[in-house]
């Protein structure tokens, strides 16, 4: 936690998902843990493999989807993928 704050005063700017090595790992570890429910030293190779891909997944799903969700409004304010209201 930050000093000086409270948990209610943190929001997603302050949690970023990093790119290295070692981030990376931490992630992987805690989806091994607590998505896939195993200790590290009991899980199969599969569980490894789903692990990595939940954080690599995590990884590559943030930094520019709000952005093209927001940019792929039309003016009328429905989303251009959305089926037309009849």
């Amino acid at each position: 936690m930050l000093p000086g704050r409270q948990a209610k005063d943190i929001n997603a700017d302050d949690v970023a998902l990093g790119s290295d090595a070692a981030a990376i790992r931490r992630s992987f570890v805690e989806k091994l843990f607590f998505e896939v429910a195993k200790f590290p030293g009991v899980a199969t190779r599969n569980d490894h493999y789903l692990a990595l891909a939940r954080a690599v997944r995590d990884r590559s799903s943030t930094g520019g989807s709000a952005r093209r969700a927001l940019s792929s409004r039309s003016s009328t304010g429905r989303s251009s993928t959305s089926p037309p209201s009849t």
